[in-house]
């Protein structure tokens, strides 16, 4: 309750409890976070404000007109945690208003391991299977624990959306027509 900084740090058992596609997905959920397309919104403020980290090190934008990052190509399954900082302190970077992110990615574990998640679902008033993802990893360390190899598969299908919106005028005087759509 006295500490100067606000972080929100999530585990990855807390990562895999809901079916995340992506980091930002993972993240979205978390307290006065929200997304603006697959770039994260701390406390309102907008995406190219904010530091995105990867194990520590900064990620590059990946826009070229400002520096927001988007999530949406890491998997959430490559996640061990995240932290959240919702203010900065003397010893971090001043070019981060809003927050930094910073995503903490998974390590092969010692000894050979493997896994492999499916989910689905089923809309019975349309009788159609929806969206449906399968992770798969297999890992495991080499030369007396110094390498580590993590493979992950990631597979998703989802139906999206075939709503289309059209705006338009005729005007009939002088026979203009626009159409946007």
């Amino acid at each position: 309750l006295r500490s100067n900084q606000i972080i929100i740090v999530v585990s990855s058992e807390r990562i895999r409890e809901l079916p995340y596609e992506n980091a930002a997905q993972a993240i979205s959920r978390l307290p006065g976070i929200h997304l603006s397309g697959s770039k994260v919104v701390i406390r309102g403020i907008e995406p190219k404000l904010n530091k995105i980290l990867v194990n520590g090190i900064e990620m590059p934008s990946t826009e070229s007109a400002n520096r927001a990052t988007d999530l949406g190509t890491i998997s959430a399954n490559m996640l061990s945690g995240t932290e959240v900082y919702k203010t900065l302190t003397p010893d971090m970077e001043a070019d981060a208003i809003g927050g930094v992110v910073n995503l903490r990615l998974r390590e092969a574990q010692p000894g050979f391991h493997y896994s492999v998640t499916a989910q689905g679902t089923y809309n019975t008033q349309e009788n159609y299977l929806g969206k449906y993802l399968f992770w798969g990893d297999v890992s495991n360390r080499f030369l007396n624990d110094r390498l580590g190899v993590l493979l992950n598969v990631n597979y998703t299908k989802a139906k999206t959306s075939t709503d289309r919106y059209t705006k338009g005028y005729t005007n009939i005087a002088s026979s203009t027509e626009f159409w946007d759509g």
